[in-house]
């Protein structure tokens, strides 16, 4: 029997692979969930699945900014 989707479940499945993403990529594992923490408060609600894929977008404006440690 198949379960009904859950957004709960489906926010956090998409949280921790936007950090387990950055971790692969070089960051420490801290500073990823602090980085996805920090966009996740910039969303009003629950961010859908259209603001996930814009995170790298935002992610990158802060890089250039300088409120992220640049990558190794």
């Amino acid at each position: 029997m198949s379960r009904r989707a859950d957004p709960l479940r489906i926010e956090a499945a998409r949280r921790a692979a936007a950090i387990a993403r950055l971790v692969g990529a070089g960051e420490l594992p801290d500073r990823a969930a602090a980085a996805v923490a920090r966009w996740e408060a910039t969303i009003d609600g629950q961010p859908s699945r259209a603001d996930w894929e814009r995170l790298d977008d935002w992610l990158g404006r802060e890089r250039l900014r300088g409120t992220r440690p640049a990558q190794r």
